[in-house]
């Protein structure tokens, strides 16, 4: 749905409305965890490869890529969960996987 679709002779907003707004909120929500799992990312990998053999070092960069893995773990696991929630009761079975973060329905 889009806002236009939900909008009464237009210009009145109905309670369709707010699944629009919440799926703006998701989605942009997506886009900033999806970057700083890939900033997390780039600075353990950065802190791993200059460690030089520091233990302590070593230590702190492994920690970082585990946490960002496991973060990412989690968001895959909830949008699996989402997409689940939507196909038993909003959506078509074929939508199931259809990722659309650009520009969502």
């Amino acid at each position: 749905m889009t806002w236009d679709q939900c909008l009464i002779n237009g210009e009145i907003p109905t309670l369709a409305c707010l699944e629009v707004v919440i799926g703006k909120i998701v989605s942009f929500s997506s886009w900033v965890f999806l970057t700083a799992l890939f900033v997390m990312i780039v600075i353990g990998a950065y802190q791993y490869l200059t460690a030089f053999g520091s233990e302590d070092k070593m230590s702190k960069a492994r920690s970082t890529l585990k946490f960002a893995f496991i973060g990412l773990l989690i968001y895959l696991g909830s949008f699996l969960i989402i997409r689940v929630i939507g196909l038993l009761f909003l959506e078509n079975p074929e939508q199931l996987w259809q990722i659309n973060l650009i520009n969502p329905n």
